[in-house]
């Protein structure tokens, strides 16, 4: 139920022992977002080797601050 995810996800907001253990908590992805992620990892990986800010928010990748979509 999103009321009792949404007090564990404010509690953990502040959570040393999650903080100490470098743990997050996360959405999870949908299987067409996951899809879309790993199709979209290899722009983000050569990115990254090349210098440039790559990251993800969702399922969309962005490097440099531009969205990219891949093809």
């Amino acid at each position: 139920m999103r009321y009792f995810r949404d007090i564990v996800w404010r509690d953990a907001r502040g959570s040393k022992f999650l903080e100490d253990a470098h743990l997050r908590l996360k959405e999870d992805l949908s299987p067409d977002q996951r899809a879309a992620r790993a199709k979209a990892w290899p722009l983000v990986k050569k990115a990254r080797e090349e210098g440039k800010r790559a990251s993800f928010v969702g399922a969309f990748a962005y490097i440099e601050g531009v969205a990219e979509i891949p093809s």
